[in-house]
């Protein structure tokens, strides 16, 4: 029987800053957040400096392998995964990894759609990509997503799908009134 602690223990997988983008700026408060009330390990997505996002590399896919081991490693210690998802087919290829790796070590799965173009990356692919879309996100117990019009982005998966949505509204660590520099 797991203890305390270890129900509790959550695997985030996302960005940290830098580079600081509105999702690695929302992972890394969200990770600071929880740790109050929780234990959290983290996995880094973060882009190597330099690299354009979205963008295939050899380096990016060594990136990624070893990162995937490193979630491996600390699946015996977490009761459940959080993923940022992305909106991009190789974003995609890298997250089936991550949720595949879960779904087999029986974890359940949070992901988190930091944006609002799921739809459009849907009808853009093809239909074995679109197949495994699908097939994928039926594995996730939980989508977040930043407004409840965004909803409709998901229409593809069904309406039972639906019911797994929540939504996190856009998150900003600056006081009221304060101006961005």
């Amino acid at each position: 029987m797991k203890n305390k602690a270890t129900r509790q223990n959550v695997l985030m997988i996302g960005p940290v800053p830098p580079p600081t983008t509105g999702q690695s700026v929302m992972f890394s408060l969200l990770v600071d957040e929880l740790r109050k009330s929780r234990s959290i390990d983290t996995a880094n997505l973060s882009e190597p400096p330099g690299r354009r996002v979205q963008q295939f590399s050899f380096g990016r896919v060594i990136q990624v392998i070893k990162l995937a081991f490193s979630v491996i490693g600390g699946l015996s210690r977490t009761s459940a995964v959080y993923l940022t998802i992305a909106q991009s087919r190789v974003g995609f290829l890298r997250d089936i990894v991550f949720i595949l790796i879960s779904v087999l070590w029986r974890r359940p799965i949070i992901a988190h759609l930091h944006g609002g173009n799921y739809a459009q990356f849907y009808e853009s692919e093809n239909a074995v990509m679109r197949f495994l879309i699908r097939m994928t996100l039926r594995r996730v117990n939980r989508l977040i997503v930043l407004s409840d019009h965004l909803h409709k982005d998901f229409s593809f998966m069904g309406e039972e799908f639906t019911s797994r949505l929540r939504t996190v509204w856009n998150t900003s660590n600056l006081a009221p009134g304060r101006k961005r520099s």
